[in-house]
């Protein structure tokens, strides 16, 4: 292996055992070798054909279809990564404005980037806490959305504190989460978590926590089968397109089919993937 193929195995490594740099190192490998950027959530079943991001595409579809019609709305997503996922609500949903916020100044400038690429409208991006989202401003926004982020959030009551305090009265918020269904896992899982900046909650947590800061819940919808199918066929899809002489591609489908049997591992033991929504009271 010539010494940046070495390089790129140890960051792929490195990535897989803590978040730190995980996102800078898939954002500048998938466009290196698929010629894009990926959303950064799991996929959901839409057929057996799907690929990455149309997979990924159907969750996100899965969560619009709970919200209300966004048009000429002001849009919030926390946690927004690299800004795939907000350029499509975006683009898909025509609000009049959108504002995506994420931890990681990496991902923010792919975002602007991409935003920049694709010549859009009314879209920006800021690096900010979820757990303290200074200076946004108090009761502005009409929806905020959470989508595979919060497990990021070691203090989700601030999390959710926050959401209230920027959302419009009766705005409207979603979080799809993995919730946990036990606290007993093993010590190597334990380490990982620690490792990987994961805080699963467990659904009384989050029911107590949602009426804690004001807000209702509406609507409950356990997607664990659909992720669980859609995993099934991104499985696929990255074995098909994993080798064909370029070892990148082929170390980037062994790196996704490991942390899709880690995923399963979880949905199958310890976890449901949830989506919420609800309103401020």
């Amino acid at each position: 292996m010539r010494k940046n193929g070495l390089y790129q195995a140890l960051a792929l490594i490195g990535a897989g055992l803590g978040r730190n740099n995980y996102y800078t190192v898939m954002n500048n490998m998938y466009e290196d070798v698929y010629g894009e950027h990926f959303m950064l959530h799991f996929p959901y079943y839409g057929n057996d054909h799907d690929d990455l991001l149309q997979g990924q595409k159907n969750l996100t579809d899965a969560c619009l279809d709970l919200l209300p019609p966004l048009a000429g709305g002001r849009i919030l997503e926390v946690g927004c990564g690299n800004g795939v996922q907000t350029t499509y609500i975006h683009s898909k949903c025509g609000p009049a404005q959108t504002v995506g916020l994420d931890i990681h100044p990496q991902n923010v400038a792919v975002a602007r980037a991409l935003a920049a690429k694709q010549n859009t409208d009314n879209i920006e991006f800021f690096v900010g806490d979820a757990q303290d989202m200074q200076p946004l401003k108090d009761n502005f926004f009409d929806v905020v959305i959470t989508i595979e982020s919060a497990m990021h959030y070691p203090d989700k009551n601030r999390f959710l504190a926050e959401v209230s305090r920027v959302l419009k009265p009766g705005g409207t918020y979603l979080i799809a989460d993995m919730v946990s269904r036990t606290a007993r896992r093993g010590m190597f899982f334990r380490w990982m978590e620690k490792r990987l900046g994961q805080h699963y909650w467990t659904m009384d947590t989050y029911l107590r926590g949602f009426e804690e800061v004001g807000l209702s819940l509406d609507n409950r919808r356990d997607i664990t089968p659909e992720v669980m199918r859609g995993f099934d066929v991104t499985r696929y899809w990255f074995s098909n397109n994993g080798g064909n002489g370029n070892s990148l591609k082929w170390m980037i489908s062994v790196f996704a089919k490991l942390q899709i049997a880690r995923h399963c591992h979880y949905l199958k033991k310890h976890c449901n993937y949830w989506i919420f929504q609800g309103k401020k009271v």
